[in-house]
């Protein structure tokens, strides 16, 4: 994988989210107050464009991960799928003791093979697969459920806390990237799993600038971490 393959599917985000914005909030920009159109133009807006967001970490995840395996495969160990399936013996370890079914950290380190054969044969691979699958929106508790075993720091001390796991830091979320993960947080708490109802009285304290502005820093956020990705996790 090319870097700039990852940067196409973060990119993809850009562009719909100005799509969406000239599609809904562009109409309703100038309203005086909310009314049903207004409110149904806003919620297109937020939900399609969150789950285009969601969409694109997950396949950005996914594609680390497959990048990590071909390249611990071809060349030598790498950090993301070391990290990963040293997690995924530290979560086995927590559910049956002391039985040991994956070898050592350092072990694994040293023979790309085992590391590999952990992945594809002992369970690694599936638990990842179906924590991507049983997401339910790009929360931060899911975002550092998904992100920290890979040793992406999206809380330094949530992230801490996996040291026992023998997950080791690539890369962290700092400054402008948390901010801007916290509007993309703000728009999955405006318009996910809530009725129209829930929705109306919510986004009573926002306009429509406002909430594009949201979108906008969402979609940021994620051609962020697509650069942080290609960077440091390639």
């Amino acid at each position: 994988m090319k870097a700039r393959d990852l940067m196409r599917i973060a990119y993809r985000v850009d562009r719909r989210e100005l799509h969406l914005r000239q599609r809904f909030i562009d109409p309703i920009s100038q309203i005086p107050a909310w009314n049903s159109e207004a409110l149904d133009f806003s919620a297109a807006y937020v939900g399609l464009l969150h789950a285009e967001a969601e969409s694109a970490l997950e396949e950005m995840v996914r594609s680390i991960l497959s990048n990590s395996r071909e390249k611990t495969e071809r060349h030598s160990v790498h950090a993301v799928l070391l990290n990963c399936v040293s997690y995924y013996s530290a979560q086995l370890k927590k559910g049956v003791g002391d039985l040991k079914i994956i070898p050592s950290r350092s072990a694994l380190r040293k023979d790309n093979l085992e590391l590999i054969k952990a992945w594809d044969e002992l369970g690694a691979k599936t638990y990842f697969e179906n924590l991507i699958e049983g997401n339910n929106g790009a929360g931060v508790k899911y975002l550092e459920k998904l992100l920290h075993p890979l040793g992406v720091v999206v809380s330094l001390k949530r992230f801490n806390s996996l040291s026992s796991d023998g997950v080791v830091k690539v890369f962290a979320l700092r400054g402008e990237d948390q901010t801007k993960l916290q509007e993309l947080v703000k728009l999955r708490g405006l318009a996910m799993h809530v009725s129209s109802h829930d929705f109306a009285d919510g986004v009573q304290a926002y306009t429509p600038s406002s909430i594009a502005k949201s979108g906008r820093a969402a979609a940021d956020f994620t051609v962020s971490m697509g650069t942080k990705l290609a960077r440091s996790a390639l």
